[in-house]
């Protein structure tokens, strides 16, 4: 596969449900707006491509959407705040990309989330654990990578009684 996302995808916005694109380098370009039409999505999972660009905002309009996983792909900038407006994401997993900055505030807003993963070079400036995902009472799995954590666990995450993994590697 190669050339880019086309914003033709929106025109399957009553039907499409999942995109999945695996070790395809040659798919490059960036990840069209028009992807917030497309309300039946459930699942996004862009591994190993060369999609670059930031995140859309337009992110936030998936209200089904439950798994939004990237993984080893140049999608750079930061992680918007329109994610807190997904209320029925349950897995969030960002690794081995170039976004920087924080974990948004919001975050604790998406309130089904059970599993949140952000490893390897994403969030790069973050030195601390927000003390909003002790609001995520849903959580089951968090893993944190290769953060360079300078700062205690907060208490916040005393909430989590749900919680059964906790990965802090590399820190």
């Amino acid at each position: 596969m190669e050339g880019t996302i086309p914003l033709e995808i929106s025109l399957l916005g009553k039907s499409l449900q999942s995109i999945e694109v695996n070790l395809q380098l040659e798919l490059k370009g960036t990840i069209p707006t028009v992807v917030g039409l497309l309300k039946k999505m459930t699942r996004i999972m862009l591994s190993a491509t060369s999609i670059d660009g930031s995140l859309p905002t337009e992110f936030g309009q998936l209200q089904s959407l439950q798994l939004l996983q990237l993984y080893m792909t140049p999608i750079h900038g930061h992680i918007p705040s329109e994610i807190g407006r997904m209320c029925n994401l349950s897995a969030f997993a960002v690794g081995r990309t170039d976004l920087t900055g924080s974990v948004p505030e919001v975050i604790h807003n998406a309130i089904q989330l059970r599993s949140l993963e952000l490893s390897t070079r994403s969030i790069a400036t973050v030195v601390s654990i927000p003390s909003e995902l002790g609001e995520l009472t849903e959580l089951i799995s968090l893993v944190l990578l290769d953060w360079n954590l300078h700062r205690t666990i907060p208490n916040q995450l005393e909430k989590l009684e749900k919680l059964e993994a906790l990965n802090l590697h590399g820190n």
